[in-house]
């Protein structure tokens, strides 16, 4: 029993010095961990005045390098400019290339304003007759009169016959445009006057088998003047393409000079007659055309125009002649119905007045 005893205690003296040990132990870990956490904040904090230190070092070296870079960039703009500003010797002997000027847009383009112009072209006349009166037809000497334009030997016709006439027309216009703001409409009025030489000719027959009556006529016509007074309206294409499409309309005016020459033949006897007349009178016109601008001024274009004159009794008198000869005076009205087509090529220069 005393060695169980004596084994016991020394089992708990065995544990208390352990214990003491591991105390010991302890301790000394936690001494060496103070020991190290103060060898490493003194490290810190020698890193951090190392990394203080290294700021103001780079602080100062940015600054002098930004110093620098500006003193150069002066230094270098001197020198270039020095360099593009050579010596008089050195500008005669290397002369500077110009650098070409650019063209300005042309302006923007407007119908609006006065004109003035000419034109020239060609005329094609159409004209129709018919006989009206003839004094002196129921006179058994004068036999145009008596017999071939007697309306009873040829039932209700009086149909003279036509012809076709062309010729040369050119002349003077003035007129005015107006382009509405913002708009490609544009209107005007213009006054036409042509001098002309449309001429034409042919021949009508007539044969009256009762009474052995056979023969022709000649008639000719030439129209020397067109004038016109019309209203324009037209549809501008832009400001820089400068082209007009343009319509007219109006009243228009013709002096046409008629002449005719007439032999006849009546059982052997021959009868002849001559005559002449002029007509003036107002018809109506319609037209179209296209018009360019060539300068702010200055335009060209081309145009047609119909004309009619409808139905115009003439005063046509003359002379009737027999064999003998003996002639008397003849008192003779024909109808004449007229239209003219013109194609004109024509020049402008708008004035810049109330533009």
């Amino acid at each position: 029993m005393k060695k169980g005893l004596l084994i016991t205690v020394a089992a708990f003296v065995l544990v208390s010095e352990s214990r003491i040990a591991v105390a010991d132990s302890t301790d000394d870990a936690i001494r060496r961990l103070e020991a190290k956490i103060d060898v490493q904040a003194k490290d810190l904090n020698a890193l951090a005045k190392e990394n203080a230190a290294l700021r103001t070092r780079l602080n100062r070296i940015e600054g002098t390098r930004a110093t620098s870079t500006a003193h150069v960039a002066a230094t270098g703009a001197a020198a270039v400019s020095a360099k593009q500003e050579p010596s008089h010797a050195m500008a005669a002997s290397y002369p500077v290339k110009a650098v070409p000027a650019v063209a300005p847009p042309p302006p923007l383009w407007n119908w609006t304003g006065f004109y003035l112009g000419g034109n020239l072209g060609v005329g094609i006349s159409r004209n129709q007759f018919a006989q009206g009166t003839c004094d002196g037809r129921d006179s058994d000497l004068f036999e145009l009169c008596g017999e071939a334009y007697n309306p009873s030997n040829f039932g209700a016709s009086t149909y003279l016959g036509s012809h076709n006439g062309l010729g040369i027309v050119g002349g003077v216009q003035l007129g005015y445009n107006w382009q509405f703001a913002n708009s490609p409409i544009v209107v005007g009025i213009e006054g036409t006057y042509r001098w002309a030489d449309i001429k034409g000719d042919h021949q009508n027959g007539f044969n009256e088998a009762n009474n052995d009556v056979i023969g022709f006529e000649r008639f000719a016509t030439k129209t020397n003047g067109i004038a016109t007074i019309v209203g324009r309206l037209g549809i501008a294409s832009g400001s820089q393409d400068r082209t007009l499409w343009y319509v007219t309309g109006g009243g228009a005016w013709r002096n046409t000079k008629i002449a005719s020459v007439a032999t006849l033949q009546e059982s052997g006897d021959f009868f002849t007659g001559a005559y002449s007349g002029s007509v003036k009178n107002w018809g109506w016109t319609v037209g179209t055309g296209v018009e360019w601008g060539l300068s702010d001024n200055w335009s060209t274009r081309i145009q047609y125009d119909y004309l009619n004159f409808g139905n115009k009794s003439v005063d046509f008198p003359g002379t009737e002649c027999d064999e003998t000869p003996i002639c008397q005076n003849i008192t003779r009205t024909i109808d004449l119905n007229q239209q003219i087509h013109m194609v004109t090529v024509g020049l402008n220069y708008r004035f810049n007045w109330w533009r």
